[in-house]
C-alpha cells in the first residue's frame, strides 16, 4: 500500500496544485473584493 502512495507523491506535479489553489483563492477574494465594493454584477461574471 505504501509503495502505491510513494509512486503517487513522486509522479503528482505539486506546481500545478499549488498554482491551482492559488489561482482559487486570488478570484474568490477578487470576487468578494468586487461585492463590497457594490459591484456585485462584476462579480458574479467572473465567478
Amino acid at each position: 500500500m505504501s509503495d502505491a502512495v510513494t509512486k503517487y507523491k513522486d509522479n503528482l506535479d505539486w506546481s500545478i496544485v499549488v498554482s491551482t489553489i492559488t489561482a482559487a483563492v486570488i478570484i474568490g477574494a477578487a470576487a468578494y473584493g468586487l461585492r463590497k465594493a457594490g459591484l456585485g454584477t462584476v462579480a458574479n461574471v467572473i465567478k
